[in-house]
């Protein structure tokens, strides 16, 4: 689903995107790029924790700008970081996959799932 939503951006005007992993009977996962270049980017998970913890650089500026940090550190970051983020994205959708199907109900431990995943990714934008 990732690629042919990057494909269809190639085509069209930048934007984020989002793609729901919704289970019946376990923990349904959040997939968002987060980032204003669907072609470029990672998609990150987010699952409905206890208590979510957004990291700062996905968060709208005071100054009420909608430009967030990790979208002015993607406007910057090197052509050559796309591949490691894939293989990042990668292993990311291998072991949330696994740990949810290992886990049918949600934990605390996944309460900084996705701002790790930025967190992480923001490392190869610097």
């Amino acid at each position: 689903m990732f690629e042919t939503l990057r494909s269809a951006a190639k085509e069209e005007s930048s934007r984020s995107a989002s793609v729901f992993v919704l289970s019946k009977n376990g923990i349904s996962s959040h997939w968002f790029t987060a980032t204003p270049n669907t072609s470029e980017s990672v998609f990150k998970p987010f699952v409905f924790a206890p208590k979510p913890k957004i990291s700062p650089l996905t968060k709208a500026p005071p100054d009420g700008g909608s430009v967030t940090l990790l979208h002015k550190l993607h406007g910057q970051r090197k052509v050559s970081a796309l591949e490691h983020l894939k293989a990042l994205e990668a292993a990311c959708v291998e072991e949330v996959t696994a740990y949810l199907k290992e886990h049918p109900t949600v934990t605390e431990e996944l309460d900084e799932l996705m701002k790790d995943c930025v967190e992480a990714e923001v490392k190869f934008y610097r």
